[in-house]
This record gives C-alpha cells, sequence and structure tokens, in this order.
C-alpha cells in the first residue's frame, strides 16, 4: 500500500509540476507579449519625438529668420529716421533761407516804393 501512495504522490506532484509549468510557460507568453507590445510603443514614442524634435529645429530656424528680420527692420527703421531729421533740418534751413531772402527783397521793394512815391 505505501509503493501505490507513493506512486499516487508522485503522480499528484508530476500533476502539479506540469500544471505549474503550464502556467508558467503562459505568463512567460504573455509577458513577451507584453514586452513586445511596448517595444512597439517605444518606437513609435520615438518617432514622434523624432517628428517633433524635426518641428522644433524648424521653428527654432524660424523664429531666429525672424529675429534676424526685426533687427534689419529695426536698423532701416533707424536709417530713414535719420535720413528724416536730415531732411527736416535741411529744408527748415531752405526754408529758413527763403524766408530771409523774401524778407530782404520785400525791404528793398519797400525802399523803392518810398523812393517812388518821392
Amino acid at each position: 500500500e505505501a509503493p501505490s501512495e507513493a506512486n499516487d504522490d508522485a503522480a499528484d506532484a508530476r500533476s502539479t509540476a506540469d500544471s505549474v509549468q503550464t502556467e508558467s510557460l503562459f505568463f512567460l507568453g504573455e509577458m513577451q507579449a507584453a514586452v513586445e507590445k511596448s517595444e512597439k510603443q517605444i518606437l513609435e514614442l520615438h518617432k514622434i519625438v523624432q517628428s517633433r524634435n524635426v518641428k522644433l529645429a524648424q521653428m527654432t530656424a524660424e523664429v531666429r529668420a525672424l529675429k534676424v528680420a526685426v533687427r534689419q527692420l529695426e536698423q532701416n527703421e533707424k536709417e530713414a529716421e535719420g535720413r528724416l531729421e536730415t531732411l527736416n533740418k535741411s529744408h527748415a534751413e531752405e526754408v529758413e533761407s527763403a524766408r530771409g531772402e523774401v524778407e530782404g527783397q520785400s525791404v528793398m521793394l519797400e525802399m523803392e516804393n518810398k523812393q517812388l512815391r518821392e
């Protein structure tokens, strides 16, 4: 009877071992599938990050170009303001000169009128 019980115990142990092995293999398969899925997600995220890095680099280049354009416009504005100021001064000088000439001619005409009246 003891050998029969030992055989039964051994059969139960084999059955339990087979069951544990089957569960372990199933769990291992699930883990491998999860790892593969995670690897795919990591690759997708890597692609997204690369795409965003490219877009960021493009936007950075555009911002730099815009900054250069703004600086150039500011420089052009300063130069134009300088030219306008020079033109305004020149115009004011010309107006003052013309005013002096007109006043001089007016005085001369008044003197001529006085002489003609006399």
